[in-house]
């Protein structure tokens, strides 16, 4: 059941990216994406921006005033934004934009505006108050060091080539 789950969100994110890209599905090359456990976000090296994306299932663990909680969202999320070292964890600070029709969150920032090439650490804060625990498949997390057991999402921008 997990592997499916996996896969139908993998195939899910697939169709989103196309269509953020303004490809068809069939004309999408997913090779072009970074690896896909690598969740949240999509770096165009042509032009230097990154595509933060949110959906509803990365929504299933949260942190809510130092708390863990597991939360079923139904669709009622009204607002995601994203904190991270890029904008001093600032939870109202840079807010994303939802598809009214696939229910994703995205917002584009360039190199400069998250700090640049290298690992820059963040989160995705639903409703200015619950921060986002990253999936259990990806890969692009690190401990937080706290007492919770909290991690923080790991965004990899690579040098301009």
């Amino acid at each position: 059941m997990r592997r499916l789950l996996l896969t139908v969100t993998m195939m899910s994110l697939l169709v989103m990216m196309a269509a953020l890209t303004g490809c068809a599905a069939g004309e999408f090359d997913p090779t072009k994406l970074p690896s896909p456990d690598k969740v949240g976000y999509h770096v165009n090296e042509e032009d230097s921006t990154v595509l933060f994306y949110f959906q509803p299932i990365f929504a299933e663990n949260v942190t809510e005033n130092g708390t863990d909680k597991r939360m079923d969202w139904d669709g009622s999320i009204g607002s995601v934004y994203i904190a991270g070292e890029f904008n001093g964890w600032d939870r109202h600070d840079w807010a994303m934009t939802k598809d009214p029709e696939s229910g994703i969150f995205t917002l584009t920032k360039t190199y400069e505006e998250v700090g640049g090439v290298g690992e820059h650490l963040f989160k995705f804060v639903i409703d200015g108050e619950y921060w986002v625990e990253p999936p259990e498949f990806s890969t692009n997390k690190v401990d937080t060091g706290l007492a919770n057991d909290s991690m923080n999402w790991i965004l990899s921008v690579p040098p301009k080539m």
